[in-house]
């Protein structure tokens, strides 16, 4: 059997596998669609619009509308996905490196040669006491040398330094790796990745001034595998890690093509990346097992940076260049904090901080230059859009903010398009309008003698736009998801044994960290109203960090610094944690 589908501009055919559910057969053949549920058909989100032939479904469809993991073809059909797939994400590339001192570990040295001053030295030999240096030359290095001052390099080279005396090397530490007749063929430039749950930012950095040259994001392909970090260790237990792996290695090298293509650099001048992610997210990108991760007392492989070559972890001769996976701190406290807290100054300030990452999985540190305390606590992926009725990511269309006012519902969508859902910020402003209006009580309980039914229409009867609700489910996932944040928040507070007045900065990071109101977080809850005035977004602190890791050489050590002072909080047994929680769950 055939299976067309249809998704966006693009059309794609393909064998069907009958004993497999349509959203099987769309993995198996690298067609990206959501499932945060892991296809257990529970989120709604992998919905698939029959156009032609006939389906076999286990849940009641509406209007040709199906789930695809819960549906098999029966003869040659054809499909289109949801308008929610075909839109493109509008991902945070917003980030803050503080004022570095650029010294990064690939450099670029510029000298000028004599040929006919070397004596009886050797030109690696000349080249070292003109610098006061004794640098290592890569083979690489030493055949360009070579024809520096052999004339047969002029016919025989692809290209022969013979003529020039200025020559410009690529260092990196003590070793020299390449060498050009030409300063502008030795720009450096190095790619720092943030791996998160739902998406991949990428920036293109100018390693010897520090300037961001382009930046790229994209949705993290692993996705279809499921929204939360435990469904897809499940995945990678009971399937297959190679594929899972394979799938985000897939969307970097995406990215990294895209950055080369559109900023119109060569490849060979890409020396470096660095990768922030976190915990879980690394092993799978590395095919490392993690079950252990997922299974009381939560042990990782390593904690530690991994550096290896671009050929090793990618399967692909694309880049010629080190890989450098950051380090992180803890099971569930990744190399995302260990940035963010890098970025922030944490390893260096006397001052007591916080940092409060709030993205699928909500992480959290305290402290300051002698001690932090950090945790992560599981908030689900509720801000993210996922187990929300009507929740996407922050897609063009996306409700971003909603207002209630008189009873009237006003609202904004990303890029003022029409709207398809509700993602994290408009979230927030809508249950805290609701509770504010009074349409939701304390527990969250819509008020009957308010509405009909269990749920509140967003959108109404506007034309072109469907029907966006938000219901007493969703409410619930959102009180869990706060009550979480919260609680972490209050019990790191309580065992660093410190008062909110101590705190000299709040940090909040992450993409929808970044865009939320924070007046109406407060409102519900999700963050203390006391620390408002002292709240500073930094937006995606994870890829800030990754950039730094590339611009001083020195930051490896920062890192070290905040990972050996750091302590992590083991909230999933604490009973004082689940007492709080259960208390922060009313508004």
């Amino acid at each position: 059997m055939n299976l067309k589908i249809i998704k966006y501009d693009k059309t794609y055919s393909i064998k069907y596998n009958s004993q497999k559910t349509i959203l099987e057969n769309l993995i198996d053949n690298n067609i990206k669609i959501s499932a945060p549920c892991n296809g257990h058909g529970t989120c709604g989100k992998c919905k698939i619009h029959l156009i032609d032939g006939k389906v076999n479904t286990k849940v009641k469809n509406n209007n040709n509308d199906y789930l695809a993991c819960q549906t098999y073809a029966e003869d040659d059909c054809t499909i289109s996905l949801s308008k929610v797939e075909s839109q493109s994400f509008s991902v945070l590339k917003d980030f803050k490196v503080n004022q570095v001192n650029i010294d990064p570990e690939i450099k670029k040295v510029s000298l000028k040669i004599d040929r006919n001053s070397l004596g009886n030295k050797s030109l690696t030999e000349s080249v070292n006491i003109k610098l006061n240096t004794n640098y290592k030359f890569t083979l690489k290095a030493l055949r360009k040398l070579s024809t520096l001052i052999n004339e047969s390099s002029v016919k025989q080279a692809d290209c022969s330094f013979y003529k020039d005396s200025q020559i410009h090397m690529v260092c990196s530490e003590d070793q020299v790796i390449d060498i050009f007749n030409n300063k502008e063929d030795s720009n450096t430039y190095g790619i720092a990745v943030d791996i998160g749950t739902t998406t991949i930012v990428m920036s293109l950095v100018d390693i010897a001034s520090g300037r961001e040259i382009n930046y790229t994001s994209l949705l993290n392909s692993q996705r279809q595998f499921g929204a939360d970090v435990v469904s897809r260790i499940q995945y990678s237990m009971e399937n297959s890690l190679e594929e899972i792996s394979r799938c985000v290695k897939d969307d970097i090298i995406e990215g990294v093509e895209k950055l080369i293509d559109e900023s119109n650099i060569k490849r060979q001048s890409i020396y470096e990346l660095s990768i922030s992610a976190n915990n879980v997210m690394q092993h799978l990108l590395m095919g490392l097992f993690c079950d252990s991760i997922a299974l009381y007392p939560f042990n990782t492989v390593t904690n530690d940076i991994v550096e290896m070559e671009f050929n090793e972890l990618f399967k692909s001769r694309m880049l010629n260049c080190k890989v450098s996976v950051l380090p992180s701190i803890s099971a569930y406290v990744g190399a995302d904090i260990v940035s963010g807290l890098t970025a922030c100054d944490f390893g260096k300030t006397e001052d007591i901080c916080m940092l409060v990452d709030i993205g699928t999985n909500g992480e959290m540190a305290l402290g300051n230059k002698e001690r932090i305390l950090c945790t992560s606590t599981a908030a689900g992926p509720a801000f993210e859009g996922a187990n929300i009725e009507n929740g996407v990511g922050s897609i063009g269309g996306a409700i971003s903010s909603v207002k209630i006012d008189k009873n009237n519902i006003y609202y904004d969508t990303i890029g003022n398009k029409p709207a398809l859902g509700i993602c994290g910020s408009g979230i927030v402003d809508i249950t805290a309008e609701l509770f504010k209006n009074k349409i939701i009580d304390k527990t969250g309980k819509f008020d009957d003698n308010k509405l009909k039914n269990s749920f509140i229409n967003i959108t109404g009867d506007k034309e072109d736009e469907v029907d966006i609700v938000f219901t007493q489910k969703d409410i619930r996932e959102i009180q869990m998801a706060k009550s979480a944040i919260r609680s972490g928040i209050e019990i790191l507070i309580k065992k660093f044994n410190c008062s909110y007045d101590e705190i000299k900065k709040v940090y909040i990071a992450g993409g929808f960290g970044s865009k939320i109101n924070l007046k109406n977080a407060a409102a519900i809850g999700l963050v203390p109203e006391n620390i408002l005035s002292k709240v500073e977004l930094v937006g995606n602190s994870s890829l800030s960090g990754a950039v730094q890791y590339m611009l001083n050489k020195n930051t490896k050590r920062d890192m070290q610094h905040i990972i050996d002072i750091a302590e992590n909080i083991d909230i999933s047994m604490d009973d004082e944690f689940n007492r709080q929680f259960i208390d922060n769950m009313s508004f």
